[in-house]
């Protein structure tokens, strides 16, 4: 989904793919199928820089990642990258220690 491949060459040309995540009330994110190294780029995640007061004004949202205490990557805003579904943890899952 929102690659430039089809989900079988994502996955052997990327080593990526979507699955049901297993954490709590999570949907979907983005796993890999073989290992990447440490600081190597996985995938785009496009967005709109949103302030985390106004993104919080949305609940609990998905597609979005935390830049900083100030700043969050807001992925809802586009269709076009597979990195949207590599998402951050959400709070009450934090808090829980599932991620």
């Amino acid at each position: 989904m929102y690659s430039d491949y089809c989900f079988q060459h994502t996955r052997s040309l990327l080593g990526l793919y979507l699955a049901k995540s297993g954490i709590p009330n999570s949907g979907k994110g983005l796993f890999t199928s073989k290992e990447i190294k440490k600081d190597k780029k996985i995938c785009d995640y496009k967005g709109v820089i949103v302030s985390t007061e106004d993104w919080n004004k949305g609940g609990e949202g998905e597609y979005g990642v935390q830049l900083n205490k100030r700043e969050v990557l807001d992925g809802r805003s586009t269709q076009s990258s597979l990195g949207r579904w590599a998402n951050d943890c959400r709070a009450a899952n934090k808090r829980g220690k599932h991620c």
